[in-house]
């Protein structure tokens, strides 16, 4: 899914000011969102095949066999599952939370 609907593969954003965009907050963060389905023009083959690989699971160069590797090696450690699930419990109990702190002060 396009985030924005521009066809891009990748948007990349840094932090400006909405009432002054000419200011700038020097904090060097940058936001990068992936849109594997974006165009492919002007794309390094190495690019190509990143955003194919987050499409479709499948390596084809040596950086995505690499990185299929690693995930497969992810898969199979359990102590991350379980502490990817009581994280994933910890940020849904703080959306409740906040989901019932905003009803109340409305």
């Amino acid at each position: 899914m396009d985030p924005f609907d521009k066809g891009l593969p990748v948007y990349t954003f840094e932090n400006r000011c909405r009432e002054d965009p000419d200011l700038v907050l020097d904090d060097e963060a940058t936001k990068v969102l992936i849109n594997a389905k974006g165009s492919r023009d002007n794309l390094s083959m190495e690019m190509s095949a990143f955003l194919d690989f987050l499409k479709d699971g499948k390596g084809s160069s040596d950086f995505t066999d690499k990185l299929q590797g690693a995930v497969e090696s992810a898969r199979e450690h359990k102590e991350w599952e379980v502490e990817y699930m009581t994280f994933r419990m910890k940020i849904q109990e703080e959306r409740a939370e906040a989901a019932i702190s905003q009803m109340i002060e409305t």
